[in-house]
């Protein structure tokens, strides 16, 4: 198919376009482009000439995106992140081990596995430069699918999406408690009363409640890890640990035990999109985190 050239629509255009949207200022978003306000009207004119629609409505007073210039900025921002994904693409088929990687993680996982996996990877590829994010499942899922994020580490089960999920390992559940407190037999037989766990948002949280069949959620929760191990320390109650925090020393400066009930678990995975560009980066994680040395 041929495209005349009148009928093409400008890139530059519409990155202006989605810096007048987010500030909703012609002078700010002519900042932010590094243009002029009169190379912005221009380019903003241009684009509306070039759809025959009046995308941007402004007076003295306000700027305000009309109905239809809502619906082109949102395909005008996936035009501009598959014209920025085409450049990184060309930028890794040169050196695909180079340049900043964002891998995010949950914060059940995050400080166990990145400072081990960042230290193997900047002694085999010190041209890569891994940033690092700790975020909760759903927010970092969002990350990825919208490109601010490289690839995640998360605990399955995760809610259904369009990216690419690679197993890594099993991690198992751990009963914790403090000593004068005796473990149960089961993990189902820690009452609802009984359990002590991480907020609303934490797959940990989910995990623990499947291993133990409760329904109900308990009535103490804590917002990180260590608050969680503070109050199971002084005996509030009983939480389920993975053994990778264990392992890591966790439990370090507490006087608690844990022991393992039954096959509880969780399976760690790393989230990425299909078409990334950074598949060498990637396939390097997978290694590192499914043979650590």
């Amino acid at each position: 198919m041929s495209y005349k050239p009148q009928d093409l629509v400008s890139l530059r255009h519409l990155s202006y376009l989605a810096a007048v949207a987010d500030t909703l200022n012609f002078t700010r978003a002519a900042e932010r482009c590094f243009v002029t306000q009169s190379t912005l009207s221009g380019g903003i004119a241009e684009l509306e000439r070039t759809l025959a629609t009046t995308l941007i409505e402004r007076d003295r007073k306000s700027v305000r995106m009309t109905d239809i210039g809502l619906d082109v900025l949102e395909r005008a921002r996936h035009l501009l992140a598959a014209s920025s994904e085409l450049k990184q693409f060309v930028k890794h088929r040169r050196n695909p081990m180079q340049g900043v990687f964002v891998l995010g993680a949950i914060p059940t996982i995050a400080p166990y596995l990145l400072p081990r996996l960042l230290q193997n990877m900047h002694r085999q590829f010190p041209e890569c430069e891994l940033h690092l994010r700790e975020m909760q499942t759903e927010p970092l899922l969002t990350a990825i699918e919208q490109g601010d994020v490289d690839a995640g580490l998360v605990a399955l089960p995760m809610r259904e999406t369009k990216l690419q999920c690679l197993t890594l390992f099993e991690d198992e559940l751990y009963a914790v408690c403090a000593p004068q407190r005796p473990l149960p037999q089961k993990l189902a037989h820690i009452k609802a009363q009984d359990l002590i766990l991480l907020g609303e948002g934490h797959c940990l949280r989910d995990h623990a409640l499947q291993a133990c069949k409760v329904i109900k959620a308990p009535k103490l929760e804590a917002s990180s890890l260590t608050t969680l191990l503070a109050m199971v320390a002084v005996d509030m109650g009983v939480t389920l640990l993975p053994k990778m925090a264990i392992e890591a020393g966790a439990l370090k400066g507490f006087k608690l035990r844990s022991a393992l009930l039954g096959n509880a678990r969780r399976t760690v995975a790393l989230v990425t999109h299909h078409s990334s560009s950074r598949r060498a980066v990637v396939e390097s994680l997978c290694a590192q985190l499914r043979n650590p040395k």
